[in-house]
Protein backbone atom coordinates (compact mmCIF):
# COMPACT_ATOMS: atom_id res chain seq x y z
CA UNK A 1 0.00 0.00 0.00
CA UNK A 2 1.32 3.61 -1.08
CA UNK A 3 1.69 6.04 1.91
CA UNK A 4 1.22 8.88 -0.15
CA UNK A 5 -1.90 10.75 1.08
CA UNK A 6 -4.97 11.23 -1.06
CA UNK A 7 -7.05 14.16 -0.24
CA UNK A 8 -10.45 15.31 -0.70
CA UNK A 9 -11.22 18.94 -0.41
CA UNK A 10 -14.70 20.34 -0.89
CA UNK A 11 -15.71 23.74 -2.08
CA UNK A 12 -12.31 24.16 -3.69
CA UNK A 13 -13.45 25.76 -6.66
CA UNK A 14 -12.89 29.53 -4.55
CA UNK A 15 -12.86 30.99 -1.27
CA UNK A 16 -10.95 28.96 1.86
CA UNK A 17 -11.20 25.48 0.17
CA UNK A 18 -9.01 26.83 -2.82
CA UNK A 19 -6.78 28.28 -0.79
CA UNK A 20 -6.36 25.25 1.33
CA UNK A 21 -5.46 23.35 -1.95
CA UNK A 22 -3.05 26.38 -2.48
CA UNK A 23 -1.46 26.02 0.87
CA UNK A 24 -1.19 22.46 0.24
CA UNK A 25 0.87 22.23 -2.36
CA UNK A 26 2.76 24.66 -1.12
CA UNK A 27 3.69 22.93 2.05
CA UNK A 28 3.96 19.18 -0.09
CA UNK A 29 6.67 20.61 -2.42
CA UNK A 30 9.09 21.14 1.00
CA UNK A 31 10.79 18.19 2.34
CA UNK A 32 9.94 19.91 5.69
CA UNK A 33 6.37 21.77 5.11
CA UNK A 34 6.75 25.80 6.30
CA UNK A 35 4.26 25.66 8.42
CA UNK A 36 5.12 22.38 10.68
CA UNK A 37 8.67 24.18 10.95
CA UNK A 38 7.65 26.06 14.86
CA UNK A 39 5.19 23.18 15.76
CA UNK A 40 4.66 23.41 19.34
CA UNK A 41 3.01 20.54 21.35
CA UNK A 42 1.48 21.24 23.92
CA UNK A 43 2.84 19.63 27.37
CA UNK A 44 -0.01 20.33 29.48
CA UNK A 45 -1.93 18.23 26.65
CA UNK A 46 -4.07 16.38 29.97
CA UNK A 47 -5.07 19.79 31.91
CA UNK A 48 -8.31 21.42 31.60
CA UNK A 49 -6.84 24.65 30.12
CA UNK A 50 -4.96 24.08 26.84
CA UNK A 51 -1.61 25.76 26.24
CA UNK A 52 -1.42 27.32 22.88
CA UNK A 53 -0.74 25.00 19.49
CA UNK A 54 1.42 27.75 17.34
CA UNK A 55 2.84 26.67 13.56
CA UNK A 56 3.94 29.61 12.34
CA UNK A 57 3.24 30.12 8.78
CA UNK A 58 4.59 31.91 5.65
CA UNK A 59 3.94 34.73 3.77
CA UNK A 60 2.40 33.88 0.16
CA UNK A 61 5.25 33.52 -1.82
CA UNK A 62 3.68 32.30 -5.11
CA UNK A 63 0.20 31.96 -6.47
CA UNK A 64 -1.59 29.03 -7.42
CA UNK A 65 -1.36 29.85 -10.98
CA UNK A 66 2.78 29.44 -10.80
CA UNK A 67 2.20 26.13 -9.18
CA UNK A 68 -0.36 24.82 -12.71
CA UNK A 69 2.56 26.01 -14.55
CA UNK A 70 5.02 24.18 -12.88
CA UNK A 71 3.03 21.01 -12.92
CA UNK A 72 2.27 21.34 -16.56
CA UNK A 73 5.97 21.98 -17.34
CA UNK A 74 7.21 19.00 -19.76
CA UNK A 75 10.77 18.97 -18.82
CA UNK A 76 12.02 20.10 -15.01
CA UNK A 77 14.29 23.12 -15.28
CA UNK A 78 18.30 21.81 -14.51
CA UNK A 79 18.79 23.55 -10.50
CA UNK A 80 15.29 22.57 -8.58
CA UNK A 81 15.77 20.16 -5.70
CA UNK A 82 15.54 16.38 -5.57
CA UNK A 83 12.66 16.93 -3.20
CA UNK A 84 10.59 19.45 -5.72
CA UNK A 85 11.38 17.57 -8.82
CA UNK A 86 9.64 14.37 -6.91
CA UNK A 87 6.64 16.24 -5.85
CA UNK A 88 5.94 17.56 -9.52
CA UNK A 89 6.34 14.28 -11.31
CA UNK A 90 3.92 12.71 -8.78
CA UNK A 91 1.22 14.60 -7.54
CA UNK A 92 -1.75 14.49 -9.32
CA UNK A 93 -5.00 16.84 -8.74
CA UNK A 94 -8.22 15.67 -10.09
CA UNK A 95 -11.29 18.08 -10.22
CA UNK A 96 -14.49 16.44 -9.71
CA UNK A 97 -18.02 18.42 -9.65
CA UNK A 98 -20.64 17.48 -6.71
CA UNK A 99 -23.45 19.25 -5.39
CA UNK A 100 -24.16 18.63 -2.14
CA UNK A 101 -27.84 20.06 -2.58
CA UNK A 102 -28.24 17.03 -4.33
CA UNK A 103 -28.22 14.04 -2.37
CA UNK A 104 -27.85 11.60 -6.05
CA UNK A 105 -24.98 14.34 -7.05
CA UNK A 106 -23.35 13.21 -3.10
CA UNK A 107 -23.67 9.47 -3.94
CA UNK A 108 -22.32 9.77 -7.62
CA UNK A 109 -19.77 11.60 -6.26
CA UNK A 110 -19.10 9.32 -3.88
CA UNK A 111 -19.32 5.89 -6.20
CA UNK A 112 -16.62 7.63 -8.27
CA UNK A 113 -13.76 7.92 -5.69
CA UNK A 114 -14.95 4.35 -4.53
CA UNK A 115 -14.33 2.59 -8.12
CA UNK A 116 -10.97 5.17 -9.01
CA UNK A 117 -8.88 5.61 -5.87
CA UNK A 118 -7.90 2.28 -3.39
CA UNK A 119 -7.94 4.86 -0.17
CA UNK A 120 -8.88 8.29 1.33
CA UNK A 121 -6.07 9.58 3.79
CA UNK A 122 -8.21 12.79 4.54
CA UNK A 123 -11.63 14.20 3.84
CA UNK A 124 -11.94 17.97 4.13
CA UNK A 125 -15.73 19.30 4.62
CA UNK A 126 -14.99 22.69 3.97
CA UNK A 127 -17.72 23.41 1.34
CA UNK A 128 -20.30 25.90 2.83
CA UNK A 129 -22.91 27.40 1.72
CA UNK A 130 -25.76 30.99 2.83
CA UNK A 131 -28.79 31.30 1.28
CA UNK A 132 -29.16 35.37 1.91
CA UNK A 133 -32.32 37.40 0.81
CA UNK A 134 -30.91 41.04 1.33
CA UNK A 135 -28.86 43.56 3.69
CA UNK A 136 -30.78 45.52 5.94
CA UNK A 137 -29.15 48.80 5.55
CA UNK A 138 -30.52 50.03 8.56
CA UNK A 139 -29.03 47.10 10.74
CA UNK A 140 -25.76 47.84 8.66
CA UNK A 141 -25.65 51.71 9.50
CA UNK A 142 -26.67 50.96 13.35
CA UNK A 143 -23.41 48.06 13.52
CA UNK A 144 -21.32 50.75 11.66
CA UNK A 145 -22.03 53.75 14.24
CA UNK A 146 -21.76 51.51 17.10
CA UNK A 147 -19.24 48.54 16.52
CA UNK A 148 -17.85 48.84 13.25
CA UNK A 149 -15.44 46.66 13.53
CA UNK A 150 -18.02 43.79 14.14
CA UNK A 151 -19.44 44.59 10.28
CA UNK A 152 -16.68 42.07 9.47
CA UNK A 153 -16.86 39.49 12.36
CA UNK A 154 -20.21 39.48 13.25
CA UNK A 155 -22.57 40.82 10.56
CA UNK A 156 -25.87 41.45 11.89
CA UNK A 157 -27.49 42.79 8.46
CA UNK A 158 -27.14 39.79 6.94
CA UNK A 159 -30.75 38.35 6.60
CA UNK A 160 -31.12 34.70 5.58
CA UNK A 161 -33.62 33.15 3.11
CA UNK A 162 -36.10 31.15 5.64
CA UNK A 163 -37.63 27.75 4.99
CA UNK A 164 -35.80 27.13 2.20
CA UNK A 165 -35.45 23.14 1.27
CA UNK A 166 -33.20 21.01 -0.92
CA UNK A 167 -34.18 19.10 -4.30
CA UNK A 168 -34.51 16.22 -1.28
CA UNK A 169 -37.34 17.96 0.76
CA UNK A 170 -34.39 18.87 3.30
CA UNK A 171 -33.31 21.83 5.22
CA UNK A 172 -31.14 23.06 2.21
CA UNK A 173 -28.79 25.14 4.47
CA UNK A 174 -28.74 21.99 6.89
CA UNK A 175 -28.14 19.59 4.07
CA UNK A 176 -25.59 21.86 1.92
CA UNK A 177 -23.32 22.03 4.84
CA UNK A 178 -23.62 19.12 7.86
CA UNK A 179 -25.72 16.56 5.71
CA UNK A 180 -24.01 16.26 2.81
CA UNK A 181 -20.60 15.91 4.09
CA UNK A 182 -21.86 13.19 6.81
CA UNK A 183 -22.75 11.29 3.76
CA UNK A 184 -19.98 11.91 2.09
CA UNK A 185 -17.76 10.51 5.47
CA UNK A 186 -20.20 6.89 5.84
CA UNK A 187 -19.89 6.06 2.38
CA UNK A 188 -15.95 6.71 2.02
CA UNK A 189 -15.52 5.04 5.58
CA UNK A 190 -14.14 1.99 4.05
CA UNK A 191 -11.66 3.73 2.34
CA UNK A 192 -10.68 6.07 5.39
CA UNK A 193 -10.26 2.91 7.50
CA UNK A 194 -8.06 1.15 5.17
CA UNK A 195 -5.12 3.77 5.76
CA UNK A 196 -3.73 4.78 9.09
CA UNK A 197 -3.71 7.93 10.64
CA UNK A 198 -7.04 8.98 8.20
CA UNK A 199 -9.14 12.00 9.61
CA UNK A 200 -12.01 13.70 8.43
CA UNK A 201 -12.18 17.44 9.05
CA UNK A 202 -15.26 19.79 9.92
CA UNK A 203 -15.08 23.68 8.82
CA UNK A 204 -16.66 25.93 12.43
CA UNK A 205 -16.78 29.59 12.26
CA UNK A 206 -16.75 32.93 14.10
CA UNK A 207 -20.61 33.54 13.22
CA UNK A 208 -21.50 29.92 15.00
CA UNK A 209 -23.63 30.40 17.36
CA UNK A 210 -26.20 28.12 19.67
CA UNK A 211 -28.89 30.51 20.66
CA UNK A 212 -32.30 29.62 19.67
CA UNK A 213 -31.35 26.23 18.69
CA UNK A 214 -33.79 23.62 19.06
CA UNK A 215 -33.76 19.55 17.74
CA UNK A 216 -37.76 20.32 17.02
CA UNK A 217 -35.88 22.49 13.97
CA UNK A 218 -32.74 20.19 13.67
CA UNK A 219 -33.08 20.87 9.52
CA UNK A 220 -32.61 24.79 10.43
CA UNK A 221 -35.75 25.28 8.05
CA UNK A 222 -37.56 27.58 10.37
CA UNK A 223 -34.83 29.50 12.35
CA UNK A 224 -34.09 32.81 10.83
CA UNK A 225 -30.54 32.27 11.62
CA UNK A 226 -30.18 29.19 9.65
CA UNK A 227 -26.13 29.48 8.53
CA UNK A 228 -25.20 30.66 11.78
CA UNK A 229 -26.54 27.48 13.65
CA UNK A 230 -25.80 25.16 11.01
CA UNK A 231 -21.82 26.25 11.71
CA UNK A 232 -22.96 25.09 15.37
CA UNK A 233 -24.14 22.30 14.62
CA UNK A 234 -21.10 21.06 12.19
CA UNK A 235 -18.85 22.34 15.39
CA UNK A 236 -20.68 20.03 17.95
CA UNK A 237 -21.37 17.15 15.48
CA UNK A 238 -17.84 16.52 14.71
CA UNK A 239 -17.24 16.82 18.53
CA UNK A 240 -19.81 14.03 19.16
CA UNK A 241 -17.47 11.71 16.02
CA UNK A 242 -14.50 11.88 17.78
CA UNK A 243 -15.49 11.11 21.04
CA UNK A 244 -16.81 8.28 19.62
CA UNK A 245 -13.11 7.45 18.05
CA UNK A 246 -11.64 8.37 20.93
CA UNK A 247 -13.39 5.99 23.38
CA UNK A 248 -13.41 3.13 20.49
CA UNK A 249 -9.91 3.86 19.28
CA UNK A 250 -11.22 4.30 16.14
CA UNK A 251 -8.54 4.67 13.24
CA UNK A 252 -10.46 7.79 11.82
CA UNK A 253 -10.25 10.99 13.87
CA UNK A 254 -13.05 14.02 13.79
CA UNK A 255 -11.38 17.67 13.78
CA UNK A 256 -12.32 20.78 13.71
CA UNK A 257 -11.18 23.73 12.39
CA UNK A 258 -11.57 27.17 12.22
CA UNK A 259 -10.65 29.29 9.21
CA UNK A 260 -10.97 32.74 10.87
CA UNK A 261 -12.45 35.94 9.50
CA UNK A 262 -11.45 36.07 5.51
CA UNK A 263 -13.27 37.51 2.24
CA UNK A 264 -14.88 34.65 -0.08
CA UNK A 265 -17.74 35.27 -2.32
CA UNK A 266 -20.50 33.30 -0.07
CA UNK A 267 -22.02 36.80 0.52
CA UNK A 268 -20.96 38.13 -2.68
CA UNK A 269 -24.54 38.97 -4.30
CA UNK A 270 -25.76 40.94 -1.28
CA UNK A 271 -22.59 43.12 -1.74
CA UNK A 272 -21.52 45.43 -4.57
CA UNK A 273 -17.76 46.53 -5.59
CA UNK A 274 -17.79 49.61 -3.15
CA UNK A 275 -19.12 47.31 0.16
CA UNK A 276 -16.56 44.65 -0.41
CA UNK A 277 -13.83 46.89 -0.97
CA UNK A 278 -14.77 48.76 2.25
CA UNK A 279 -15.28 45.15 3.70
CA UNK A 280 -11.46 44.27 2.76
CA UNK A 281 -10.23 47.55 3.94
CA UNK A 282 -12.23 47.11 7.51
CA UNK A 283 -10.79 43.41 7.57
CA UNK A 284 -6.81 44.93 7.66
CA UNK A 285 -8.05 47.47 10.19
CA UNK A 286 -9.55 45.38 12.71
CA UNK A 287 -6.26 42.92 11.89
CA UNK A 288 -4.18 45.97 12.68
CA UNK A 289 -5.94 47.40 15.90
CA UNK A 290 -5.63 43.44 17.29
CA UNK A 291 -8.31 41.14 15.96
CA UNK A 292 -6.23 37.80 15.91
CA UNK A 293 -9.03 36.02 13.68
CA UNK A 294 -8.93 38.58 10.48
CA UNK A 295 -7.01 36.35 8.35
CA UNK A 296 -8.72 38.40 5.44
CA UNK A 297 -6.81 35.99 2.65
CA UNK A 298 -8.45 32.69 2.28
CA UNK A 299 -4.63 31.27 1.70
CA UNK A 300 -3.91 32.74 5.14
CA UNK A 301 -7.03 31.36 6.54
CA UNK A 302 -6.56 28.59 5.32
CA UNK A 303 -3.13 27.41 8.01
CA UNK A 304 -4.90 25.97 10.37
CA UNK A 305 -6.39 23.17 7.97
CA UNK A 306 -3.23 22.46 6.88
CA UNK A 307 -1.51 22.09 10.03
CA UNK A 308 -5.00 19.43 11.00
CA UNK A 309 -3.91 17.91 7.96
CA UNK A 310 -0.24 17.20 8.02
CA UNK A 311 0.62 16.70 11.61
CA UNK A 312 0.40 13.12 12.88
CA UNK A 313 -2.53 11.74 14.96
CA UNK A 314 -0.36 11.33 18.01
CA UNK A 315 0.19 15.46 17.98
CA UNK A 316 -3.41 15.75 18.64
CA UNK A 317 -3.84 17.35 21.84
CA UNK A 318 -6.44 14.58 24.17
CA UNK A 319 -7.90 17.36 26.47
CA UNK A 320 -9.93 16.03 29.43
CA UNK A 321 -12.13 17.55 32.03
CA UNK A 322 -11.55 17.43 35.82
CA UNK A 323 -13.36 14.51 36.20
CA UNK A 324 -11.74 12.48 32.91
CA UNK A 325 -14.26 13.61 30.45
CA UNK A 326 -13.35 14.03 26.93
CA UNK A 327 -12.93 17.51 25.55
CA UNK A 328 -13.53 18.15 22.13
CA UNK A 329 -10.71 20.88 20.76
CA UNK A 330 -10.63 23.00 17.45
CA UNK A 331 -7.90 24.07 15.15
CA UNK A 332 -7.61 28.00 15.28
CA UNK A 333 -6.60 30.23 12.30
CA UNK A 334 -5.44 33.50 14.20
CA UNK A 335 -2.89 36.20 12.57
CA UNK A 336 -0.91 39.25 14.12
CA UNK A 337 -1.47 42.78 12.46
CA UNK A 338 1.63 41.86 10.55
CA UNK A 339 -0.11 39.30 8.81
CA UNK A 340 2.10 36.53 10.34
CA UNK A 341 -0.23 33.57 10.88
CA UNK A 342 -0.44 30.97 13.20
CA UNK A 343 -2.97 27.63 14.99
CA UNK A 344 -4.23 27.43 18.24
CA UNK A 345 -5.79 24.69 19.53
CA UNK A 346 -8.03 25.54 22.13
CA UNK A 347 -11.68 23.55 23.53
CA UNK A 348 -14.46 24.44 22.18
CA UNK A 349 -16.86 26.87 23.51
CA UNK A 350 -20.02 24.75 22.94
CA UNK A 351 -18.81 21.98 24.91
CA UNK A 352 -20.26 20.53 27.05
CA UNK A 353 -23.09 22.50 27.64
CA UNK A 354 -24.66 21.44 24.41
CA UNK A 355 -23.70 17.48 24.37
CA UNK A 356 -26.96 16.27 25.16
CA UNK A 357 -28.23 18.67 21.68
CA UNK A 358 -25.85 17.10 19.84
CA UNK A 359 -26.11 13.79 20.75
CA UNK A 360 -29.80 13.73 19.66
CA UNK A 361 -28.58 15.88 16.48
CA UNK A 362 -26.02 12.75 15.32
CA UNK A 363 -29.17 10.15 16.25
CA UNK A 364 -31.39 11.83 14.01
CA UNK A 365 -28.54 12.13 11.18
CA UNK A 366 -27.75 8.40 11.53
CA UNK A 367 -31.24 7.89 11.21
CA UNK A 368 -31.83 9.97 8.03
CA UNK A 369 -28.76 8.49 6.50
CA UNK A 370 -30.17 5.45 6.71
CA UNK A 371 -33.53 6.25 5.61
CA UNK A 372 -31.10 7.77 2.00
CA UNK A 373 -28.49 5.12 1.47
CA UNK A 374 -31.30 2.33 1.14
CA UNK A 375 -32.95 4.51 -1.27
CA UNK A 376 -30.19 5.72 -3.08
Amino acid sequence: MSSRPIIIVTGANSGVGFGICERLLHQLSHATPPDLEDLKIPTAAETKILSPFQAMGQRRKSSFRAWMRIFRVACIPRGWTSTLNVFRLNVEIDVRAVDLADLSSVFGFTDEIKKNYPYISHLICNAGNASYDRISWTLLLKQMLTDPFSIVSQPAFNLHVTGERSVDGLGWMFQANLFSHYVMYRELTPLLKYTYGSRVMWTTSTNAFAHGFSLDDWQLTETQQPYELVKFETEMFAAILDEAAVRNSDSIRHIIMHPGISQTGISSKLTGAVLRVLQVQLCYLARFAGSKYHMVTPYLASVSAISATLIPLSAIPSLRSESGAYLPVVFESMINRWGYPRVEVNQSRFWPQYEKEARGLVERCQELYTKVARSA
